[in-house]
């Protein structure tokens, strides 16, 4: 059995380099810590995930380098530190391609998982030909549920695809069947229109009949154009036993990191359009410029080499003068100089 220091590879393929932990001790709770590098449009960010027992089958739509491992003790912070520091480097260069089967245009991309899912807690395994089917969109029954606290609750949501709608459910049965077995928790405005990444979503307490080892299921349903023309319904369920706050110590990885969805993609190329179809290019006398960055760049450049060309053939015939006029100093002290000598040569013959 591998103790909680060693890493294995998850079987996910060496694409993503991500890497898991198998506990030495069933049901321990352990922690692994993620740098993660984004695009350039998205400052590095830290992703905690906390999960118990051997269960290996994270999901994150970003390219990790090899997480360092910790237990909950205090003694080993300093080894989080340093290995996440060494984390971070080696993530900067890491990239990820999507199979040819994965229809997501985000920068980074996780073929093992739909347009969108619960990172936080971890939701059950996903099924590309089960994620429209109610109420959960996986074949897998309850279970590997998540300590969830009584108050102060938050989900992560992790997303490669724009989805709208959003609505998080819960039912408190031990194995939900259908979408009747859960009651609305959270469908507010906030999450009616979502980007790829990462989006951090306060949830309600739980009502006082719910005490600590109370069993419950968290529910996401969505839609999404992932892999037809149209929006489509999407599930995704997270299990979960209700734990009292102060019995809660661990720090729920929850934060907000997205980047432009394609309808926001799209809003700013018909902004970017000129208005009205009129072909005449805007002059500088209209009041703004009609030209875009790039042909202003060109123009600029196109500018530059021009005066370039100009000095240069001024410099040229600069110096085509200059060497004329030497040539005729020269001449004309070769001539002086004849005149001299034939002058010398008389007054000696008159002598």
């Amino acid at each position: 059995m591998l103790s909680s220091e060693q890493v294995i590879p998850s079987p996910r393929g060496p694409l993503w380099r991500k890497f898991c932990a198998a506990v030495a001790a069933s049901g321990r709770i352990i922690t692994c810590v993620h740098k993660v590098a984004e695009n350039p449009q998205l400052v590095p960010f830290s992703v905690f995930r906390a999960f118990e027992g051997p269960r290996s089958d994270t999901r994150f739509p970003f390219p990790f380098s090899p997480p360092v491992l910790a237990t909950r003790d205090k003694m080993h912070l300093t080894r989080i530190a340093v290995g996440a520091g060494l984390a971070l480097a080696s993530a900067i260069s890491a990239q990820s391609e999507p199979q040819p089967s994965n229809p997501s245009t985000a920068s980074v991309t996780d073929n093992y998982m739909g347009p969108a899912a619960f990172m936080w807690p971890p939701d059950r395994v996903w099924s590309g030909d089960m994620d429209n089917q109610a109420p959960c969109g996986s074949r897998a029954a309850a279970g590997n549920r998540t300590k969830f606290p009584i108050t102060g609750g938050a989900v992560a949501l992790v997303a490669q695809d724009d989805y709208y709608n959003s609505k998080i459910s819960i039912s408190y049965k031990e194995d939900p069947q259908t979408n009747t077995d859960f009651s609305v928790l959270l469908e507010t405005i906030d999450i009616s229109d979502l980007n790829p990444g990462h989006t951090c979503v306060s949830v309600p307490d739980a009502p006082s009949r719910v005490t600590a080892g109370t069993n419950a299921t968290l529910q996401i349903i969505y839609k999404a154009d992932w892999d037809a023309p149209h929006n489509q319904t999407f599930y995704a369920c997270a299990d979960i036993t209700y734990v009292n706050q102060a019995d809660f110590k661990l720090r729920i990885p929850c934060f907000n990191a997205t980047e432009p969805g394609e309808d926001d993609k799209k809003f700013a190329a018909e902004k970017d359009k000129p208005a009205g179809d009129s072909k005449t290019p805007t002059t500088a006398s209209s009041g703004g410029s009609g030209l875009k960055g790039g042909a202003l760049a060109g123009v600029i450049v196109g500018s530059i080499l021009g005066a370039c060309a100009i000095a240069a053939a001024g410099l040229f015939l600069y110096r085509r003068r200059e060497q004329k006029l030497r040539q005729l100093r020269l001449a004309k002290m070769e001539e002086n100089a004849k005149k001299s000598d034939y002058r010398d040569d008389r007054s000696v013959e008159l002598i």
